[in-house]
């Protein structure tokens, strides 16, 4: 009898040491919101249906329905770069009274925020006040004050977070997860607000830090690690130069959620490499989620877990990017989230009707892609004023170009998004109609070289033309992100149609043979120029060129919303514009005249 008592008892501890309990986790991402909150275009003073905060709060209620085990989590960008965060940053907040962000955030149930770029640009101290009062946990490993005597500084916020969470087994049994999140920044936010932040803080290597902190955070307890990475790189994401691919080969890493991205992920690429799974969204086997800008997108990883002798292990993992906008419709909006906003909705309305200058002709973008369009004209006069008076300070010479960007140009998705400014009264809708994305303005040295091939990027906005077609041609490249398309002020250039492009869509480098742009005779290669342009158009496409962040001299301490608006309200006679150069393209060697059409949806 005691050789069966023994047996039984054997029996019953081999059964516990190799119990084994499965469950299901997802990780909820948003990023780089930047104050899309409610489904209104405040531009067009109309309802939208395209991108919003709320429309993803909808998402975000159907994947907690779907998943018993959930967090949700935000890679940063969260109060700028929107009309309604421009009319937060001047209004009062008192006693409980929330940003409208956080107040937005509060009410889906954060569980933690990571710090973005973008965040810095009111001020550290404004970001840290409004988020400190929202009570959601926010982190960054990399983010600290300014050391001293050669001693590292504390971090502004915690450097990551364990969150202890209670989920539930396929079994139904309740199990503890202990999820660890780690906030990570680029090194670049620190010039490119250090007019704000007054050198008081250090932002350290990615890289280096993830690899200092995950340790501590297993030692710490994390069953499992997401890395919340708010990063640009110009590189591509496939080679091992770009940052968030070095980042999945780090150790101990499980994900990765990215921000600062213009793009989503996963989604389908060009020459995928190996390393990549868009099909499953995985970077060298680590599941890689970027959700896209203004709330046009739901971040999504799943992953599939098996605890096994006490200790948690990844059976498999996978990442989507949910969009707001379907094929057929939109998602509807969360209503109670509109509601809590109504507010902020009559204030921001309120802001962007306020008058601020005044034009004598009507100002638009109808033609911008053909020849430069008033709008474009408006901000190259803006910014090589801003050019001049600096070269004036310093005592410079200097010839300057300025490169006029983000232009609203209007599509087939969005009929109505172009700029359309009748003379009269402009209004800080107007402003933000002519600069939809608020940024600092860089001045830049740059080589005749370099501006030239510059130019070649923008020329791939066009359509090779055939000189033996008799039939209409399309002269714009749908594929081409306009956003990479400047308007040049300070030189004349054509482009050549009948000749390839040197460039892809995405600026990256296609027939390194073929030139498409003719410069004057007397434009000087070897020359260098003092280049002008936004602060975020500097960060999209250049280093492609060779052009780097080294050329860099100049940051200014006012957005080009701020410029424009100095600019009108200096003018006793409003604004009359015109421009040096009719349109931008040679004469093409053909034998009968082309048909050449460029779509229109004004």
């Amino acid at each position: 009898m005691p050789k069966l008592v023994f047996a039984f008892v054997t029996f019953v501890l081999s059964m516990h040491a190799y119990a084994q309990f499965e469950t299901e986790l997802s990780i909820l991402v948003t990023g780089d919101v930047q104050g899309q909150l409610t489904t209104y275009d405040y531009l067009e003073d109309q309802p939208q249906d395209r991108r919003s905060l709320t429309q993803i709060a909808t998402l975000i209620r159907h994947q907690r329905a779907k998943h018993d085990n959930s967090i949700l989590v935000d890679v940063g960008d969260t109060v700028y770069g929107s009309p309604m965060m421009s009319w937060a940053s001047e209004a009062s907040f008192q006693g409980t009274e929330q940003h409208p962000s956080f107040k937005a955030m509060r009410q889906l149930n954060y569980d933690v925020l990571n710090v973005g770029s973008h965040d810095l640009n009111f001020g550290l101290d404004y970001y840290l006040s409004h988020s400190q009062k929202s009570n959601i946990p926010t982190i960054s490993a990399n983010l600290r004050y300014e050391g001293f005597n050669g001693h590292d500084g504390t971090t502004v916020t915690e450097p990551w977070r364990i969150i202890q969470k209670t989920v539930l087994d396929i079994a139904g049994q309740q199990q503890q997860l202990n999820i660890g999140v780690i906030g990570l920044l680029s090194p670049r936010t620190l010039a490119w607000n250090q007019h704000r932040i007054n050198d008081r803080l250090e932002i350290d290597d990615i890289i280096a830090t993830a690899r200092q902190e995950i340790p501590k955070m297993t030692a710490a307890g994390a069953d499992i690690i997401i890395a919340l990475v708010h990063t640009g790189s110009s590189e591509p994401i496939s080679t091992t130069r770009n940052i968030i691919n070095q980042l999945t080969r780090v150790d101990g890493i499980d994900a990765l959620a990215v921000g600062d991205q213009a793009y989503t992920f996963p989604r389908p690429l060009p020459n995928d490499a190996l390393t990549l799974n868009p099909g499953k969204g995985t970077i060298n086997g680590v599941p890689v989620v970027m959700p896209g800008r203004f709330g046009s997108h739901l971040g999504v990883i799943n992953f599939r877990l098996i605890k096994r002798d006490g200790e948690w292990r990844i059976r498999d993992g996978s990442a989507y990017a949910d969009p707001v906008m379907l094929s057929d419709r939109a998602v509807v909006p969360t209503i109670r989230i509109e509601q809590a906003l109504r507010r902020e909705h009559r204030g921001t309305r309120n802001y962007v009707n306020r008058p601020v200058g005044y034009t004598n002709q009507d100002i638009d973008s109808y033609l911008g892609l053909i020849q430069p369009s008033t709008a474009a004209q408006l901000i190259n006069r803006v910014q090589t004023q801003f050019a001049r008076h600096w070269l004036e300070q310093q005592n410079l010479d200097l010839p300057i170009i300025s490169a006029a960007s983000f232009i609203r140009f209007g599509s087939d998705t969005q009929p109505d998004n172009w700029v359309s400014i009748e003379h009269g009264l402009m209004t800080h809708r107007d402003i933000a109609s002519l600069a939809p994305h608020e940024s600092e303005l860089i001045l830049a040295r740059v080589s005749g070289y370099q501006l030239k091939e510059w130019l070649e990027c923008s020329a791939s906005a066009y359509n090779q033309l055939d000189t033996q077609a008799y039939t209409p041609q399309s002269l714009i490249n749908e594929d081409f992100d306009l956003a990479l398309f400047d308007t040049f002020d300070g030189t004349k250039y054509r482009y050549d149609l009948h000749l390839p492009p040197r460039y892809a869509s995405d600026c990256e480098t296609l027939l390194s043979d073929s030139e498409r742009v003719f410069m004057p005779d007397d434009f000087d290669f070897d020359n260098e120029y003092l280049v002008v342009s936004t602060a975020l158009r500097w960060q999209r496409g250049l280093a492609q060129l060779g052009i780097s962040d080294e050329q860099v001299i100049y940051r200014s301490a006012l957005s080009n919303r701020e410029l424009i608006t100095q600019h009108l309200a200096g003018l006793e006679d409003g604004i009359s514009l015109r421009s040096s150069q009719r349109d931008w393209f040679k004469a093409v060697p053909a034998f009968h005249q082309l048909e050449v059409a460029i779509s229109s949806t004004s």
